[in-house]
């Protein structure tokens, strides 16, 4: 199964929190446990290695003192923070995913450009899911530096 490959909407952060966004509980055991599980399972092509591309994090909150709120997924459109070094030319942030039977795995590539400069750069990008995605029980996003993934849906769907 090849991983496939989506392009977002990208917003510059302004330093404002946006309206209509509420605050995600962060539930740490079973983050923990689901990654776990998901490290365990089969990837599907090749040897399995998820390509990340050039470096960047996925950002959490807004500041140390304000509620984890990303990433997220509100319907069918997942929302995600990101930073990075750059600031010379413009990144390339696709969204990649591979489904299982009750998992999709979700991570973003980056396309740095080939910009070496050194601002810290702060985007939101938006895409949307397809339904193989959206369809499952459980959607987690891959963090390029290892560690647990980020839940952002799990339990039975309707």
């Amino acid at each position: 199964m090849t991983a496939q490959r989506l392009r977002g909407t990208k917003t510059r952060h302004s330093g404002a929190r946006a309206t209509g966004i509420y605050s995600r509980p962060v539930l740490y055991p079973v983050v923990v446990v689901l990654g776990l599980v998901v490290s365990s399972c089969g990837s599907g092509a090749g040897n399995g290695a998820i390509d990340f591309g050039d470096p960047y994090e996925v950002e959490t909150s807004l500041s140390a003192a304000s509620p984890d709120i990303y990433p997220f997924i509100e319907q069918d459109t997942v929302f995600i923070r990101v930073s990075f070094s750059g600031g010379c030319r413009d990144h390339d942030f696709d969204l990649e995913h591979r489904v299982s039977k009750d998992t999709a795995k979700l991570w973003l590539y980056h396309d740095a450009n080939g910009d070496d400069c050194e601002e810290y750069v702060q985007d939101e990008y938006r895409y949307p899911l397809p339904h193989a995605v959206t369809e499952k029980p459980v959607v987690v996003l891959l963090e390029p530096a290892g560690g647990p993934p980020h839940m952002l849906q799990w339990g039975s769907l309707p």
